[in-house]
């Protein structure tokens, strides 16, 4: 139980970290979509009172998420974020969320509904937060080879195996912005670092599914390089 709640604890540390968390004014309610296991959700108490966690994969949300916000002020809703049935929220976020969504069906236009729904749902000085990995757009420049290989840097547990989804990368970091500008004003735009432990990860996975190595040079690269810096580009941005 104890080794569970340091788990915990550490991510949800480490949400906040990456969320800025502290330079946040805190507000009545939050919306944290995508929320999957709930460690955002719980990070964004400490600027909430209360939050509410959206996702449509409920099946997750009831297996993960909900054993974690127990006794917390989290409500956990099941819907689509590009059709949320909320208003005046003081906060929306989303940590890694719109690419997860936007994988499937990669166009500006499901990117726009999807910002114009944060504004939707928000009050009228209401403030976006989203956290995106730099890897979401195609002017962004590569480090090292572990990241230059898109195909595992899409999170390496999910797509390591598969061919990748992306045939063409979204958008520039620039038409990002400009999207986000017909609906908010930008407060501030950073690059933020996730240092990602993937070795133990990636052999969970291995191991779990029973699957054989299709490219000993990725497993070679994480035996070497356990830890990962993963940039990401933080928005925080008010409704116009």
């Amino acid at each position: 139980m104890t080794s569970r709640n340091d788990s915990l604890n550490h991510e949800v540390r480490r949400r906040k970290e990456l969320l800025h968390t502290d330079e946040l004014d805190h507000g009545s309610v939050a919306v944290d979509v995508g929320t999957g296991d709930g460690f955002s959700a719980l990070a964004l108490l400490c600027v909430s009172d209360h939050v509410i966690g959206v996702d449509k994969d409920w099946t997750h949300l009831t297996e993960y998420a909900l054993p974690r916000i127990a006794g917390k002020q989290v409500v956990l809703v099941q819907a689509d974020f590009l059709h949320l049935p909320l208003h005046s929220v003081d906060l929306y976020c989303s940590f890694d969320s719109w690419r997860h969504a936007l994988l499937r069906q990669p166009s500006t236009e499901m990117l726009e509904k999807t910002i114009s729904e944060a504004s939707e749902c928000l009050k009228s000085d209401g403030i976006l937060l989203c956290v995106e990995r730099l890897a979401f757009f195609d002017n962004w420049q590569s480090q090292n080879r572990f990241q230059r290989n898109r195909r595992v840097y899409y999170t390496i547990v999910e797509h390591l195996f598969d061919p990748p989804i992306f045939g063409k990368i979204l958008l520039s970091v620039e038409g990002f912005f400009s999207i986000i500008e017909k609906y908010f004003q930008i407060i501030t735009s950073e690059k933020v670092y996730e240092r990602v432990v993937l070795k133990d990860a990636f052999f969970d996975y291995v191991k779990k599914e029973n699957l054989r190595v299709e490219d000993q040079r990725h497993l070679e690269f994480l035996i070497k390089n356990p830890e990962i810096e993963d940039p990401m580009l933080r928005v925080v941005a008010r409704k116009k």
